[in-house]
This record gives C-alpha cells, sequence and structure tokens, in this order.
C-alpha cells in the first residue's frame, strides 16, 4: 500500500502528463509460475489477476511506466531513483523452499534519464529523502531482479501479445529504513 500512496503522490507534483492508472502487482515467483507451489494456496488465482492487471495497463497505452520497488537497489535513508539509461537482469525462479532449478526470467528496458533527473530535482527542491544513482557512467545497465522484473514481467507478456515493447520504465526504491521506521514514513509524500 505505500508503493500505492507513493506513486500517487509524487507523480503528480513532478511531471507533465496524465497518471492513467495505478496497480499492485506481485513480485513473487509463485505468482509468475503457480506450478513452483503446486499451484496451492490461491497462487493460481494470483497468476492470473496479474495477468489481467498486466493487459489493462498494456491497454491503457502507456508512455511511460513509473515503478516503486521495494527488493531493488536501496539506500540506508532515502528513496532512490534509478538514473541510467538501461537497467537489466534476470529473476531466479529458484528460491527454496520450491526449488525449480536454475530457471531464471531475465529483462531489460530503457529509463527516461530526462525524466528520472526532473524528478529527482522536484523532490529535493521539496526537501525530500531521495537520492540519484547512476552507475558504470551509463556504459552499462543499473542491475534489477525479481522486485522489478516479476511485476513488469505481467505488463511486458501483454505487451508482446499486443506485438508491442515495454515502454520506458522510471525506477524508484525505497530505503532500508522502511523495515524499522516505516510509521514515521508514512507522512513523507509530496509536498505541492
Amino acid at each position: 500500500m505505500a508503493a500505492l500512496r507513493l506513486a500517487l503522490a509524487l507523480l503528480p507534483c513532478a511531471l507533465e502528463g496524465k497518471l492513467l492508472s495505478t496497480v499492485v502487482l506481485p513480485h513473487g515467483d509463485f505468482a509468475y509460475d503457480p506450478s513452483l507451489v503446486n499451484r496451492s494456496g490461491g497462487s493460481v488465482e494470483l497468476h492470473a489477476a496479474a495477468l489481467k492487471l498486466g493487459r489493462a495497463v498494456s491497454q491503457a497505452a502507456p508512455e511511460l511506466l513509473f515503478v516503486t520497488t521495494p527488493h531493488g537497489l536501496e539506500l540506508s535513508k532515502e528513496y532512490l531513483v534509478y538514473l541510467n539509461s538501461h537497467n537489466a537482469g534476470a529473476s531466479p525462479l529458484d528460491d527454496m523452499p520450491h526449488a525449480a532449478g536454475n530457471r531464471t526470467v531475465p529483462m531489460n528496458f530503457s529509463s527516461p534519464q530526462d525524466v528520472a533527473k526532473r524528478l529527482l530535482g522536484h523532490l529535493q527542491a521539496q526537501q525530500l529523502p531521495v537520492e540519484g544513482l547512476q552507475g558504470f557512467s551509463d556504459a552499462l545497465p543499473l542491475p534489477i531482479s525479481w522486485g522489478e522484473i516479476l511485476p513488469l514481467s505481467f505488463v511486458r507478456k501483454a505487451r508482446e501479445e499486443e506485438g508491442l515493447e515495454l515502454p520506458p520504465v522510471l525506477l524508484m526504491s525505497f530505503p532500508l529504513r522502511r523495515f524499522n521506521h516505516s510509521d514515521t514514513m508514512v507522512p513523507e509524500p509530496c509536498v505541492q
């Protein structure tokens, strides 16, 4: 729920455009592949719902996806805006106790550096706890994994079915302090 609140608060204050929708997609491997848990525990229903949301996002024809991730690169105290023009990685599907061998879900996508820098500048001007990260002189992509890849895989699948590519993705991650100080983070939305 914090990700949804953050997305709603941050987007209107920094970007010109229209917010088409907000969705919360799972990042668990069992939602991606219910067979990992023998199709139990609601995994089939969760998978079906995530596919439906992925189609809804794709049908909205977004020019940009703003994704907050709970398991991406993390700073100690600040939110993090990814500033590289590309992000790439592979999500493992072999977490215990439901090992599936060495299967992975690869993904790479572009990110709009100009929009990311504008968002970062606006949030910092509001004196909000946010920093940007550009790695490897932008010659290589920033690493991503299950927290970004698995949710985006549902959108990517829908886009591919329509013969379209994934639109550019703007990534923002949550700070490590969320584990011990989440109650004090609630009043941090964008000040307009």
